[in-house]
């Protein structure tokens, strides 16, 4: 009786405790639950990955991520990569459901030994679920966290996904994670061709990324390596032969990164961050992994940056020595800024972008942030504009003094030439060759300003324009973009197609999640582009770019150079049939560079030197030519009057026109031999 009372009571009381001890460990099992991830998370889940930025060519150019992965599967992953990691990390890895309970013991029993943490038994599951979704200290709390975790991964994956998602996810130091990745950065090759010797040092450089990495510490690497291989070869993964081989082979050695990374094309890929950015979110640039193709070349990209380091430094020396000899006292800190933009005259796709010298220094793109005065780059619009209202090369127009009574502020305006001189009639064609001043303002005054503006607008430019008549000069102050923008509609003959930095975006499985599709629009009359192309080539053969020659340039392409007032900004934009080029120079705040700097001296060689390179890379001809459109008709007329040329007439030309509107009447000037034909002379 007494002992049947005794056993219901410790029957009761055991019960009791086990209640206590369920409650007890159901209440810890929620509390340390409530944060953790659910099976579905888990399975769902998505490391960060590499995005990649190919230039058109399908080069990678560029890498965005805050963890460098890139994902691999299973088998792509050498067997010995696999059985190095389970060796050294978890032996019992294909037994165990989430934790080896027999490591577990013996760890707590040296850690309780010795009074701290100095055993781990954390499985590959176990290390997994601290990759994923933990933190790295060490305390019981994060420990207990850990293994529920585990125990949901081996519910939610297979033991070859679990391992492969392992792989996938440790860090290897220096930014690295992944296998993938790591044999890339430390052997250069696949995972699945690495040796004995490279697994074992894979395997044990997690344990300590900084501390055994073979580019830091080569000789504690070499030590660690060597026991990583002296535990495959006493657990018979490796035979002794194999091992002995192994220890002798060389740890690899840090190349230098590709300076492509460190300086080439940093304003573009800028540009596209900051696309990605407010179109998608922070988050797809650096954890999504996909693939960024551009309209970017590199080499002509490097071929750009180049030319500038090395011109550049010559323009900028002279403007110092002359600002020391006007007493400016920070002479020698000047520096000289610069913007280039080099487009596919065909596509619209940005072949090279440098929005200045050095972007770790200044993260401002000049070339498509900075908006400065367009001085006489702006002139073919007006010339485009004046075509179409019938203003045509051969036209004559006065280059003489002009004044305006009140400019707004009350006081005359008398702008002026580049030379301070005036030619009197001359040509409508040598009025843009020889980017005079005054011819252009009489034409603007017959056509109007709004009508230029009209045509600036359908050509692309975006930025507002005053309708004022200095806009002839160049008044506006326009971005590099939005000028070669509306050039490449000229150089398009009068279709206006989109500059475009992204081709496409695409995810590693190739769908593409947005694509560039030019919608090319017909805003000008093909014939009336062709005459002004024309005109523009004549800048190249005798006008202010006529220099191009002396530089190297022996190609067929149109063109116009720009200067503002007082050489405080220099400019040329020109294209070939094939590319379209546009570069300024000048100060970030709007200074002197100094006397006589104009477009030519400073813009137009860095065009010369890039679009020489460029057409060979391209393999483009320099005779190739502007295809002349059906309608243009050629016509000899008197350079003096623009009528039909007479025999006496002593300066001809072959002029073109759009057919029909050629002119009809013989030169009145020269019915006969002019006595004076000896005196004539006229410079250009």
């Amino acid at each position: 009786m007494l002992m049947n009372l005794l056993l219901r009571k410790w029957i009761s009381i055991s019960l009791g405790f086990i209640l206590l001890f369920v409650i007890l460990f159901t209440s810890l099992y929620i509390y340390l639950s409530k944060d953790l991830p659910s099976l579905e998370m888990i399975y769902f889940y998505k490391p960060a990955r590499t995005t990649y930025v190919l230039d058109r060519n399908g080069e990678v150019v560029y890498e965005f991520f805050t963890e460098k992965r890139e994902p691999v599967v299973l088998d792509s992953i050498s067997p010995k990569l696999q059985k190095a990691f389970i060796t050294l990390e978890d032996k019992r890895f294909y037994k165990h459901f989430g934790i080896d309970i027999l490591r577990f013991i013996k760890a707590a029993f040296i850690n309780l030994k010795k009074g701290k943490f100095t055993q781990g038994a954390s499985t590959i599951t176990q290390q997994l679920a601290r990759n994923m979704f933990l933190t790295f200290e060490k305390t019981i709390e994060r420990k207990l966290k850990e293994i529920i975790l585990a125990f949901r991964i081996e519910k939610a994956f297979k033991k070859d996904e679990i391992l492969e998602r392992y792989l996938n996810l440790i860090y290897f130091g220096e930014g690295v994670y992944g296998v993938k990745a790591a044999c890339k950065y430390f052997f250069n090759k696949s995972p699945k061709d690495v040796t004995w010797a490279e697994a074992a040092l894979l395997a044990g450089i997690p344990g300590n990324p900084n501390f055994y990495s073979p580019f830091k510490n080569p000789e504690i690497a070499k030590k660690r390596r060597d026991f990583v291989l002296k535990i495959l070869y006493k657990n018979g993964i490796i035979d002794e032969k194999t091992y002995k081989e192994a220890i002798e082979e060389a740890l690899p050695q840090k190349k230098e990164e590709e300076k492509k990374y460190k300086k080439a094309g940093r304003y573009y890929f800028e540009e596209v961050r900051k696309y990605i950015n407010s179109l998608y979110g922070e988050d797809f640039l650096y954890k999504e992994g996909v693939n960024i193709k551009l309209a970017m070349d590199l080499k002509l990209q490097e071929i750009a940056e180049k030319i500038i380091d090395s011109l550049l430094p010559v323009s900028e020396n002279k403007a110092r020595e002359y600002h020391k000899k006007k007493g400016y006292k920070k002479a020698d800190s000047l520096y000289l800024q610069v913007a280039l933009l080099a487009v596919d005259v065909e596509t619209g796709g940005v072949l090279a972008l440098v929005g200045g010298r050095n972007f770790l220094e200044s993260q401002f793109n000049r070339a498509i942030q900075a908006k400065r005065q367009v001085g006489s780059s702006f002139k073919p619009f007006v010339y485009l504009a004046g075509i179409h209202s019938g203003i045509f090369p051969g036209d004559p127009v006065e280059d003489l003094p002009y004044v305006l009574e009140d400019d707004g502020t009350g006081k005359p305006w008398k702008p002026r030439n580049f030379d301070d001189k005036f030619l009197g009639l001359i040509t409508v064609r040598d009025g843009l060759a020889h980017s005079r001043n005054l011819a252009t303002l009489h034409i603007l005054e017959r056509i109007g300003p709004e009508s230029v503006i009209e045509f600036a607008r359908r050509a692309g430019i975006k930025e507002y324009i005053s309708p004022f008549l200095s806009i002839a000069l160049g008044s506006a102050s326009l971005s590099l973009w939005d000028m070669v923008q509306g050039y490449l509609t000229i150089a398009n003959m009068g279709v206006r197609k989109e500059m475009h930095l992204i081709e496409e975006i695409e995810t590693r499985d190739g769908t593409i999640i947005e694509k560039f599709s030019n919608k090319p629009a017909s805003v000008f009359d093909k014939k009336e582009v062709y005459i002004l192309i024309d005109m523009m080539k004549s800048v190249f053969d005798y006008g202010t770019a006529s220099k191009a020659s002396y530089y190297g340039f022996k190609g067929i392409a149109g063109g116009k150079t720009g200067t503002t007032d007082n050489y405080t900004d220099a400019w040329f934009i020109g294209f070939t049939p094939k590319i379209l080029c546009g570069v300024w120079v000048g100060f970030d705040s709007v200074m002197t560079i100094y006397d006589k700097a104009t477009g030519a001296v400073l813009a137009l060689p860095i065009w010369v030197n890039f679009i020489k390179k460029a057409n060979k890379i391209l393999g483009i001809p320099d005779t190739l030519d502007f295809e002349k459109p059906e309608g243009i008709v050629n016509v000899k007329i008197c350079i003096e009057t623009g009528e039909l040329a007479r025999e006496f007439c002593p300066k001809t030309r072959e002029e073109i026109y759009i057919k029909g509107k050629e002119p009809k009447v013989l030169c009145k000037k020269h019915l006969k031999k002019d006595k004076s034909f000896k005196k004539y002379k006229r410079k250009f």
